[in-house]
């Protein structure tokens, strides 16, 4: 019987470790440094690292629960080499479970995950257009001056 390799596991936990790294140093960042920028941008680049946190932890957490199911799936295996049918749990008891509780928990696992990239995303750039908007829009005013104002600026002028 094959054993579950450790390497995967290393490997993968090596891979999620740079995002959980970076993804709590960059909220670290933000939050040390939350006197520069408003509460909203500072609420927005907090949810950005959060996202790379996930990721990380998410890794991190596959690769350690993993290899401990593999481990557990290898000794029931090598304790029944003849009996595939016992090598499931619930075909062990003599029932099929169905496997959309697995689904269901990947799919709401995929959903939150790109709901955060997409709201920080979305609220990151939404600050943005009402920062930029606001200069533009400050930048074309025209400025509107009295008749008596015009009139002394003309007669400066004139001298």
């Amino acid at each position: 019987m094959t054993q579950p390799s450790k390497g995967a596991a290393a490997f993968l936990t090596l891979f999620g470790l740079p995002f959980l790294g970076a993804g709590l140093a960059f909220m670290y960042a933000q939050f040390v440094s939350r006197g520069n920028f408003s509460a909203f941008q500072t609420v927005a680049a907090i949810l950005f690292g959060s996202v790379f946190v996930f990721i990380g932890g998410v890794l991190i957490y596959a690769a350690i629960g993993g290899y401990g199911q593999l481990k557990k799936q290898a000794a029931i295996e090598e304790s029944h080499p003849l009996s595939p049918w016992l090598w499931r749990t619930d075909w062990a008891m003599r029932r099929a479970e169905s496997q959309n509780k697995k689904n269901e928990i990947l799919f709401w696992s995929l959903a939150i995950l790109c709901n955060m990239i997409t709201h920080a995303a979305f609220f990151s750039r939404r600050t943005c257009r009402w920062q930029d908007s606001s200069e533009v829009r400050n930048s074309r005013r025209p400025r509107h001056r009295s008749a008596a104002f015009l009139r002394a600026q003309s007669h400066q002028r004139l001298r």
